[in-house]
C-alpha cells in the first residue's frame, strides 16, 4: 500500500513535505531524506547512532508543531521513515522523541531520538 493513500492523501506530493499531521490525530508523520536531490533545499538531516538530527524550514505550522513536543504533556505520537538519498525506499524507524530543538539556528535545530528498542534493526537495513 501507497503510504500516502494509507493516510488519505491523494498524491505522494503530500509526503515529500518531510512532515505530516494527518487531520484528526494526534500524530506527527516525518519523512526525512539525507542527501536531498540537487533541486531541493539541502536541508541538514542526518541520523547518526538512534538520533535524527534535523534541521527544520523555521516557518511551517508542523515544525512549530514538533517543536512544541517537548513542552506538551499530552504529546502527538512521532513516527519516523528514514532514507538516505531519494533513490532509496523509506525505512520505518518506529517512534520517536523529540529531545532538543534550537529556535536560535534560523530554521530551527531538532534532536530526535529513535526507541532504543529498534535502532540496531533501523541502522542494520539502512546500512545494506
Amino acid at each position: 500500500m501507497q503510504l500516502a493513500a494509507f493516510w488519505g492523501y491523494r498524491a505522494r506530493q503530500a509526503i515529500s513535505r518531510g512532515i505530516i499531521t494527518p487531520r484528526g490525530h494526534n500524530l506527527i508523520i516525518l519523512f526525512v531524506t539525507e542527501q536531498k536531490h540537487a533541486g531541493m533545499t539541502q536541508y541538514v538531516d542526518r541520523l547518526v547512532g538512534g538520533c535524527l538530527q534535523m534541521e527544520g524550514d523555521g516557518q511551517a505550522a508542523s515544525h512549530r508543531r514538533l517543536a512544541a513536543q517537548m513542552d506538551s504533556e499530552s504529546r502527538d505520537a512521532v513516527q519516523l521513515f528514514f532514507r538516505r538519498n531519494q533513490r532509496d525506499r523509506f525505512s520505518y524507524c518506529g517512534e520517536a522523541t523529540v529531545v532538543s530543538a534550537d529556535s536560535t539556528h534560523p530554521n530551527g535545530y531538532y534532536w530526535i531520538q529513535l526507541d532504543p528498542v529498534n535502532v540496531p534493526e533501523v541502522m542494520a537495513s539502512l546500512a545494506g
